[in-house]
C-alpha cells in the first residue's frame, strides 16, 4: 500500500473497479465529472472518491444525487476505529445526507473495500431527554456567562 502522503485518488480506483465487477457491474470512471459510475440493468450507482472525507468530496456526492439516489462516498480505510468517536459522527452526517460509505484500502496483494454503508433514506429521531436537558439548564441559569463556542 502506497504510503499515507503518498497516495492518490487513483490508488483507490482498482479495488473499487474489481469489487463492483464482482458485484456484476458494468464500471465506467470519469463520466460527466463522477468519479465512478456503475451500472446493472436500470440501477446507477455514482461513487465519489477523494483521499480523506471532507467538506469539497460532501458537496460533490450531494450534486451527485440530483443523477441518482445511489451515491457513496469512497475514502481510503482510517487507521484509527471506524468505531471511534469521531467515525461514527462521520457516519452519522453521512446517513444524515443520505449517502452511503465505501472504505478502501488500496494495494497490489492487499487490496480491499468495505461498504461501511448504503445510501439510505434518513430517519430523522429526537432525543427527548437530551431536549428536555437543555431546556432545563437554560431555565435553571440566570444570565449568560459563557461565550459561544467556549469549553465551559
Amino acid at each position: 500500500m502506497p504510503a499515507r502522503n503518498t497516495l492518490k485518488e487513483t490508488d483507490l480506483y482498482p479495488p473499487l473497479h474489481d469489487y463492483l465487477v464482482a458485484q456484476g457491474y458494468t464500471v465506467r470512471s470519469e463520466v460527466n465529472d463522477c468519479d465512478v459510475t456503475a451500472t446493472k440493468d436500470e440501477d446507477l450507482i455514482v461513487i465519489e472518491i477523494k483521499r480523506s472525507l471532507n467538506l469539497t468530496l460532501l458537496a460533490q456526492a450531494a450534486r451527485r444525487q440530483r443523477i441518482t439516489d445511489s451515491v457513496y462516498v469512497a475514502v481510503p480505510m482510517p487507521r484509527e476505529s471506524i468505531h471511534s468517536k469521531k467515525w461514527r459522527s462521520y457516519a452519522h452526517l453521512l446517513k444524515r445526507l443520505e449517502l452511503g460509505l465505501i472504505l478502501v484500502t488500496p494495494g497490489r496483494k492487499l487490496a480491499s473495500v468495505q461498504v461501511a454503508f448504503h445510501p439510505v433514506p434518513f430517519q430523522k429521531k429526537k432525543s427527548h431527554a437530551n431536549r428536555r436537558a437543555v431546556l432545563e439548564e437554560i431555565a435553571g441559569r440566570t444570565g449568560d456567562y459563557n461565550s459561544g463556542g467556549s469549553a465551559r
